[in-house]
């Protein structure tokens, strides 16, 4: 049932941020793009039976099995709270 959710939300979260980009809204492209990945992320927790509840769970989570998002996750992130903090 988990591991659905959490599909279901990445499939809704790729949506999104397709629509954002033929709209032009940058910033939400890659807010929901990041959304997306995190989802993936747990869906793979989630068939191991593991449930996450915040954002580094699921970079450490990731650093385990997916070194090369797991550092593309933090550059995004770090690049996105500079930008909304610069704003």
């Amino acid at each position: 049932m988990e591991f659905e959710n959490h599909r279901r939300n990445a499939e809704e979260n790729v949506r999104a941020a397709l629509h954002a980009y033929k709209m032009g809204w940058n910033s939400v492209v890659a807010e929901t793009a990041f959304k997306a990945v995190e989802q993936a992320i747990e869906m793979h927790a989630a068939l191991e039976g593991i449930h996450m509840r915040g954002h580094l769970e699921r970079i450490d989570f990731a650093d385990e099995r997916y070194p090369e998002v797991a550092r593309m996750l933090r550059r995004l992130r770090r690049t996105t709270v500079i930008s909304v903090t610069m704003e």
